[in-house]
This record gives structure tokens, C-alpha cells and sequence, in this order.
């Protein structure tokens, strides 16, 4: 999960095209409403946001908000089955605006930019529920107007974020989702070194999508460029600017463990994650059992996790993780038969770099 689907990771609020683009009031407010979500201040955000929705009501645009306010305070949606269908109801509604719009030519950057998204969030939300290959499917349909974007980020540099992922993703995921080959061949070739490059300039010059680029690179460098050094200060900055955001501290806190720094990350427990239950619940049995000295102890806390009910982003990931703990903690107590069991089902749903090294490593002492 949360940094994933090449084709859907277009989790930014780039709103400034066509008619919003003069409209610099708007604008001002989206972008305050904006950090009020990523800090979790809902009903400041949506006091922003208001004049806002109602002033763009019969646009595209207020579609699209409302579906990014839902994904982010909902975070997974995919354990709220009534908040995930909301937010398909409404990115249906931008998609089909947007479409009408396509009758204006000199809302051709626009109409792009809300057909990309509503294209973008759709296929997340399959990629979130394991249906890659509609996600896929999906993205196809959202590449169609990415490869407009390609041509418009001399004119907006916003466009660096949706640019990179798609060079970055686009060599990354097929590697471990060979079921989309069959569709991927019809994409141009990606670049992920480029991709990178793109990222970090969105980040740092970018207006609207910076935080969501620095969220980008955070999990492609603690994923599969296994650079935990560098997602440690994107992951820090991101927790400093935004300390109530759950999801920036989860992963923060899977920085702080993967670098060693384990009574920070103790501190950081004790205050708590999120509403105790489902990911933030599973990712703190996780994290507890990282850093857990006791062997049967850090047993326990594998097994919790391995065993917490949740859907969406992340859930695979940290699972993995959680079934190479116990399978390395059941290898150092020779209780090697458990130990094979248990990274059998690692091996089904790694895609870390460093859990399959792990993975890999384990299994060849385990012949």
C-alpha cells in the first residue's frame, strides 16, 4: 500500500488550472484548508473549504475536493465501506463534469488535470483492494491524460509529481505485480532515476504537491530504494511540519525502527497511534515487537499483528514484515518447522527491498 500504483498515486490538490487558475481567494483558502487536513484539523479545514465548495458546486473541482478531504480523513477508506463509496460517488461526478468540459478547448489544462485525478484516485482505491488488474485497467485510462501532463510542466511545474511517479512506477510495479504485463506494454517506458529527479524538484518547488511528493519519496526510498537514511529526514520533517497526522507518524515511526533508533521510537509509542484498531493498530504490534529485547515478548507482538483485522495501503507490507519477525524469532529458538511456516507467508507478499533480502537470507539458513 500507502505509495504505490504508478498510474494512482495522484494524491495532490494541484487545483490552480483554468478558472481557479484566476481565482487567487480560492486558491488561498484551498491551500491553508489543505494544511489544516494534513494536520488533522477537520473542522478548520472544512470551514475553509466551504465558501470554496459552494462557490464551485456545479464544477469538477468540488468533486474532487470533497474526495480528497474523504481519503484523507478516512485514511485507509478501505476499512470504511460507506466513506470509500462517497468517495467514488464523487470522483464518478468530477470525471463525468470534466467530460463535459472537454467541448472547451481553452480548458484543456483543466479538464487534464481533473480527468488524471479522478482516473488516479479510482485506480487507487482498486490497487487498495488487491484488484490490480482493474487498477491497472484504470491507470490506462489515466495515462491517456498524464501523457498531455508530460507536455505541461513547463507551465506548471506541479505537473513534476504526477511526471515522476509515472517514470519512477512505471519500471517499479510491474516488478512486483507481474499480472499487469499483458496491459503495462501499451505504456511508454519510464525512468526511475528521472522519476526521482522529478519528485524531489516537486517537493521542493512545487506549491500544492510538495507534501505530497516528500510522502512519494519517503516510501520509494524505505521501500525499494532501501535508503532508510534519507526517508528518515523526509519522514522527520513531514512529522515536525504535521504532528498530528497519524499516517506521517506511522511511517516516521518505520524510519525511526529500520534506523536502529529504537527508544525514540519507544517515546513516540507511548503516545499513541491513531484509533487503535486496523493499520495504525497493526503497524504498532509491528513496531512494538521491532524493538522488543524479549524474544517471547516480540513473539507475542508478531503474532498480534499478524492477526489484526485491516484493509488498504500498507497492510501487506507491514504484515510481511510482522511474518519475517516471527519467522526469524521462531529460527533463533530452533523452532526451525514454524520458522519455514512462517516465512512461507512472508514470501507470498514481500516487496521490500530489504524484507526480501531478509527473506532470502532466512530461507538459505533454513535448507
Amino acid at each position: 500500500m500507502k505509495t504505490k500504483l504508478l498510474f494512482s498515486l495522484l494524491l495532490f490538490s494541484n487545483l490552480c488550472f483554468g478558472q481557479f487558475l484566476q481565482d487567487q481567494d480560492a486558491q488561498e483558502l484551498v491551500k491553508k484548508a489543505y494544511n489544516k487536513l494534513y494536520n488533522e484539523e477537520w473542522v478548520e479545514a472544512t470551514s475553509l473549504l466551504n465558501p470554496v465548495l459552494e462557490k464551485y458546486k456545479n464544477h469538477p473541482v468540488s468533486n474532487l475536493i470533497r474526495a480528497s478531504v474523504l481519503q484523507m480523513r478516512y485514511m485507509p477508506i478501505e476499512d470504511n465501506a460507506s466513506k470509500q463509496k462517497e468517495f467514488l460517488t464523487e470522483l464518478e461526478k468530477c470525471r463525468s463534469r470534466a467530460e463535459n468540459l472537454l467541448k472547451q478547448p481553452d480548458l484543456k489544462a483543466e479538464v487534464t488535470f481533473y480527468l488524471l485525478a479522478s482516473h488516479g484516485y479510482i485506480a487507487q482505491a482498486y490497487h487498495n483492494n488487491d484488484d490490480f488488474f482493474k487498477a491497472a485497467y484504470e491507470g490506462k485510462k489515466a495515462y491517456n491524460y498524464m501523457k498531455d501532463g508530460f507536455d505541461l510542466v513547463g507551465a506548471n511545474s506541479e505537473f513534476n509529481f504526477t511526471n515522476g511517479l509515472y517514470n519512477y512506477y512505471r519500471e517499479q510495479y510491474p516488478v512486483n505485480h507481474s499480472e499487469i504485463k499483458p496491459i503495462i506494454v501499451f505504456f511508454n517506458k519510464g525512468n526511475k532515476a528521472q522519476g526521482l529527479k522529478e519528485l524531489n524538484k516537486a517537493k521542493n518547488e512545487a506549491l500544492f504537491t510538495k507534501n505530497e511528493a516528500a510522502f512519494m519519496l519517503l516510501g520509494i526510498n524505505l521501500k525499494y530504494e532501501n535508503n532508510s537514511k534519507e526517508a528518515l529526514r523526509i519522514a522527520r520533517e513531514l512529522f515536525r511540519k504535521y504532528p498530528n497526522n497519524t499516517t506521517f507518524k506511522m511511517k516516521y515511526l518505520e524510519t525511526l525502527v529500520r534506523n536502529g533508533l529504537n527508544v525514540e521510537a519507544e517515546i513516540e509509542l507511548k503516545k499513541g497511534l491513531g484509533s487503535g484498531k486496523g493499520l495504525y493498530e497493526l503497524a504498532k504490534l509491528l513496531f512494538l515487537a521491532q524493538i522488543e529485547t524479549d524474544p517471547n515478548k516480540a513473539k507475542a507482538y508478531f503474532a498480534k499483528a499478524i492477526k489484526t483485522e485491516a484493509k488498504g495501503h500498507f497492510v501487506q507490507d507491514y504484515k510481511s514484515m510482522a511474518y519475517f519477525g516471527l519467522a526469524d524469532e521462531f529460527y533463533k529458538n530452533k523452532e526451525l518447522e514454524s520458522a519455514k511456516l512462517m516465512l512461507k507467508e512472508a514470501k507470498k507478499i514481500a516487496e521490500y527491498t530489504w524484507v526480501k533480502a531478509a527473506v532470502q537470507s532466512l530461507d538459505q539458513k533454513l535448507k
